[in-house]
C-alpha cells in the first residue's frame, strides 16, 4: 500500500516530509494526490527526487500545481534515474509547465509514464 494523504498535506508540511523521505530508502511509491499542494510545495520534492534512488512512482494528481510548480519535477527529471511514473494530472499546469517537463525528458532515460491529463495545456 502506498503512503496516502488525501487529508490536506499543505505545501509547508512537505518540508517535514522531505526530511523523512531523504532517510527512508525503501520507499518505491509516494501518493500525494487530492491535497492542496501548490507551486511552492513541489520544491521540497525536488531534493527528494535528486537524492532518493528507490522512488519509482510519484503521484501528484488533483492538487493546485501550476506552471511554476512544474519546474521542480522538471529539474529533478534531468538527474533522477529511478522514477518511472510521474502523474501530475488534474492540476493547473499550462503550456509552459508542460514544455519544461517535455524538455526534461530529453535528459531522462528512465521515466516511462508522464500523466498530464486534465490540465490547462493547449493544442500542440
Amino acid at each position: 500500500m502506498w503512503p496516502q494523504s488525501p487529508n490536506g498535506v499543505h505545501s509547508i508540511r512537505l518540508l517535514r516530509l522531505e526530511a523523512l523521505l531523504k532517510t527512508y530508502s525503501t520507499l518505491t511509491a509516494l501518493e500525494l494526490r487530492l491535497n492542496k499542494i501548490e507551486d511552492n510545495g513541489t520544491y521540497p520534492l525536488l531534493e527528494v527526487l535528486e537524492t532518493n534512488l528507490t522512488l519509482t512512482t510519484l503521484e501528484l494528481r488533483n492538487n493546485m500545481i501550476r506552471d511554476n510548480g512544474a519546474h521542480a519535477p522538471s529539474q529533478a527529471l534531468k538527474t533522477n534515474s529511478s522514477l518511472i511514473t510521474l502523474s501530475s494530472g488534474s492540476n493547473k499546469i499550462g503550456d509552459n509547465g508542460a514544455q519544461e517537463l517535455g524538455l526534461a525528458l530529453k535528459a531522462n532515460s528512465t521515466l516511462t509514464t508522464l500523466d498530464l491529463t486534465a490540465n490547462l495545456i493547449g493544442e500542440i
